[in-house]
C-alpha cells in the first residue's frame, strides 16, 4: 500500500483538496486525511506547496501592480494640480464640486473654499449670460462646448478665459460637466492691438485718398481763390475806409483767405505736417479767431477767456492752427444749440509745452462717439450739415506741430479738448520788423514773366501787377516760356506755377536758371509742400508765393527778392 501509484484521477483529486486547503475552504475530514497512502499525502503536500509558491508570485505582481498605479496615481494628481490650465467638475446646475490647485490659485481662493460655489460667481456679470447660454446647449446636445467669456478672481481683477466643457459620468454614475479653463488675457490684449493697429491703417487709407483728392483739387482751388483775393485786394487798396465798397471787399478778401487755408488744412491733414513754419504766438492766433466768432455767432454763446499772456511761442503753421482753433469753436458753438458757454485758456504748462484748452457746456458725446469723433468723415450731424473732417483736421495739425490732443466729454455735461504743443528754444522777444508795403523807385517798372496755364492767374496777375507798376508778360507753360527766353525775352523777374501739363515748374525751373541766372524767381504754387520747400532749398534765389495770395503778399515777396 506505501509503494502504490497515484493515478491521475487521485493526483487532480488531491490538487483540489489542497487549493482548498490553502484558501482554508478545505472540507477534508480527519478520516479521510487518516485514509489516505503515504503516497496520496505526500502527492497533496506538493500540491499545497506548488499552490502557495504561486499565490505568493501572484501577491507579488499585485503588490507592484498597486506601487505602479499609486505612482501613475501621484503623477495624475501632479499634473493635474500643477497643469497650467484651471480643471473644474460642476455639478448639472454649475455648482464647483471639485477644482485643482491652478483654478484655485488664478481665482484666488483655497481648493476648498471653492467647493458647492456656483461657478458663475467667478464671472464677470455682463458675461454670465453667455455661460448658462452654452451649458444650457452642452446638457441638452452633449457635444462639448467652447467659449470665450471674463472672469474675475476674488481679489477682483478681471481677465479673459478659454472654456471648454463636456458632459461626463462620475464614479458614482451622476451626470457631471468638465471644464478646462485657459487665461487667454495676452491673447486678447494682442488681438486688441491688431484691431487698433488695423483701425489706424484704415484711417491711414482714409488719410490717403483725401491726400489724392484734396491735391486734385489744390492747384485749381487755389487758382480760383487767388483771382479773387488778387483783385479784391487790389480793389481794397483804393476804396476808403468805412464805405460800403470797402467792407464788401474786405469781407471777400477774408473769405478768400479762409477759403486758402481750409484748402491748406486739407493737404495738411494728408501731408501729417505743416507747410509753412514759423514762431508763433498762439495767444495772438487765438485772439484772433475769437473776435471773428463773437462777430459771426449769436449772441447766446458766452465766450471767456483767461489767455496766458506771456505764452511761450511755438514752431509751426498759422494757417493751419488758426483753422484748428476755428474748428474746435465752431465744433462747440454747434453743440450748444440752445446757448451756453465756451472756455477758452492757454498756459505754459512747464519749460517744454504750452497747453491750449477749449471747454463748452453742450451736449457732451456718448462713450461710442467719443471714440470714432476723431476719425475721417465720421459726423453725427444731418446730411448736408457736417463733413466729419473737423476733429480729424485738428488732430491731423496737433500730431503735424508734435503736439498731444486729449479729449473729455460725458453727455450732457459738455466737452473739454486740451491740445498741447512743444515750445521752441527761444523766448519771446520784441516783434520782427514787418517790411514795409509800397512799390520803392527801385523796382518800379519790372518786367515780370508768369509762367501760369491757368487763364485766370494770368489775368489777375496783370492786374496786380500793373496796379504795382509791373508789366506782366504771360505764357501758359514751361516750354513756352523756355522758347521765349531762348529768343531774347528779357524779364526782371519770373512767377512760376509748379502744377503744369507738360514741362512742369519743377523741369522748368533749372532750365530758366541755365539761361538767365541772374534772374530772380518766384514759385507760385497752390500745393506748398515739401516738395515745393525742398525745390526752394536746392536753388538759391527763389522764393515761395503761396496761392491765394494778395496784393500786398505780391508786394512783399517782390521786395524780398530785391532786398537780398
Amino acid at each position: 500500500m506505501a509503494n502504490m501509484e497515484v493515478s491521475p484521477e487521485q493526483a487532480a483529486r488531491l490538487r483540489q483538496q489542497a487549493e482548498a486547503m490553502a484558501r482554508g475552504t478545505a472540507t477534508s475530514s480527519t478520516a479521510e486525511i487518516e485514509a489516505m497512502s503515504p503516497a496520496e499525502i505526500r502527492q497533496m503536500l506538493h500540491e499545497l506547496r506548488v499552490h502557495q509558491i504561486e499565490l505568493e508570485m501572484q501577491n507579488e505582481e499585485l503588490r507592484r501592480a498597486q506601487i505602479k498605479l499609486d505612482e501613475s496615481r501621484a503623477r495624475y494628481f501632479d499634473l493635474y494640480d500643477l497643469a497650467p490650465l484651471g480643471y473644474f467638475t460642476l455639478s448639472p446646475f454649475g455648482l464647483i464640486l471639485e477644482a485643482n490647485l491652478y483654478a484655485a490659485s488664478r481665482l484666488g481662493v483655497s481648493r476648498a473654499a471653492l467647493v458647492q460655489q456656483p461657478f458663475t460667481r467667478f464671472i464677470l456679470r455682463e458675461d454670465q449670460d453667455t455661460f448658462y447660454l452654452h451649458r444650457k446647449r452642452l446638457s441638452l446636445a452633449g457635444s462639448p462646448e467652447s467659449w470665450d467669456l471674463r472672469m474675475v478672481g476674488h481679489d477682483g481683477v478681471g481677465f479673459w478665459a478659454r472654456l471648454d466643457a463636456t458632459s461626463a459620468q462620475a464614479a458614482d454614475g451622476t451626470t457631471v460637466i468638465r471644464v478646462v479653463m485657459g487665461d487667454i488675457s495676452e491673447r486678447k490684449r494682442a488681438e486688441e492691438q491688431q484691431r487698433r493697429l488695423e483701425a489706424q491703417l484704415h484711417s491711414a487709407e482714409k488719410m490717403q485718398s483725401l491726400g489724392l483728392l484734396a491735391g486734385g483739387i489744390a492747384h485749381d482751388m487755389n487758382n480760383v481763390l487767388g483771382a479773387i483775393l488778387g483783385l479784391a485786394s487790389a480793389n481794397l487798396e483804393i476804396q476808403r475806409e468805412g464805405t460800403p465798397a470797402y467792407r464788401a471787399f474786405d469781407t471777400i478778401c477774408k473769405a478768400a483767405e479762409r477759403g486758402g487755408r481750409m484748402v491748406r488744412s486739407l493737404l495738411s491733414l494728408a501731408r501729417q505736417r505743416p507747410t509753412e513754419e514759423e514762431d508763433l504766438d498762439l495767444d495772438a492766433i487765438i485772439f484772433d479767431e475769437i473776435r471773428l466768432l463773437e462777430h459771426t455767432t449769436l449772441n447766446k454763446i458766452r465766450m471767456e477767456t483767461d489767455l496766458a499772456g506771456d505764452l511761450n511761442l511755438v514752431r509751426g503753421d498759422a494757417g493751419a492752427l488758426s483753422h484748428a482753433f476755428m474748428n474746435l469753436f465752431v465744433n462747440s458753438v454747434d453743440a450748444m444749440p440752445n446757448g451756453g458757454t465756451i472756455a477758452i485758456r492757454t498756459r505754459n504748462l512747464d519749460s517744454h509745452q504750452v497747453e491750449v484748452q477749449v471747454e463748452d457746456t453742450g451736449m457732451g458725446m456718448p462713450v461710442e462717439v467719443l471714440k470714432k469723433a476723431l476719425d475721417p468723415f465720421f459726423t453725427t450731424k444731418e446730411v448736408g450739415k457736417g463733413t466729419g473732417l473737423g476733429l480729424s483736421i485738428v488732430y491731423s495739425t496737433v500730431m503735424a506741430h508734435h503736439g498731444a490732443m486729449d479729449i473729455q466729454s460725458h453727455p450732457g455735461q459738455g466737452t473739454c479738448v486740451k491740445l498741447r504743443f512743444p515750445i521752441i528754444s527761444t523766448s519771446i522777444g520784441e516783434p520782427r520788423p514787418v517790411e514795409a508795403l509800397g512799390v520803392s523807385s527801385s523796382q518800379a517798372g519790372l518786367r515780370v514773366l508768369v509762367v501760369d496755364d491757368d487763364d485766370l492767374m494770368q489775368c489777375t496777375m496783370q492786374t496786380l501787377l500793373g496796379t504795382l507798376g509791373h508789366t506782366s508778360i504771360p505764357v501758359s507753360g514751361g516750354e513756352e516760356a523756355l522758347e521765349w527766353l531762348g529768343a531774347g525775352l528779357e524779364a526782371d523777374v519770373v512767377v512760376l506755377d509748379l502744377n503744369m501739363p507738360g514741362l512742369d515748374g519743377a523741369g522748368t525751373l533749372p532750365r530758366i536758371q541755365a539761361l538767365r541766372p541772374a534772374v530772380p524767381i518766384l514759385i507760385a504754387t497752390g500745393r506748398a509742400d515739401q516738395a515745393a520747400q525742398d525745390l526752394i532749398s536746392a536753388h538759391p534765389g527763389i522764393l515761395l508765393l503761396a496761392k491765394p495770395f494778395s496784393i500786398q503778399e505780391l508786394q512783399q515777396q517782390l521786395d524780398r527778392l530785391f532786398s537780398r
